[in-house]
């Protein structure tokens, strides 16, 4: 198996997504919302996992 990501050279880096919070992710103090925030890590994450695994992935 392959570790694409040991691979690459620390220096190219690659945004996996971007997202911009909306007035409904945010309390009424416009702080958003810590599961809102780790819900986009926990997508990223499964990007990346899917990327170096090359097949269907699970988070828990």
């Amino acid at each position: 198996m392959s570790h694409p990501i040991e691979e690459r050279n620390p220096g190219q880096r690659q945004l996996t997504i971007r997202v911009l919070a909306m007035p409904a992710d945010t309390n009424p103090a416009g702080d958003v919302f810590g599961g809102w925030l780790m819900s986009q890590v926990d997508i990223a994450g499964s990007i990346l996992a899917v990327q170096v695994a090359q097949g269907r992935v699970v988070t828990v």
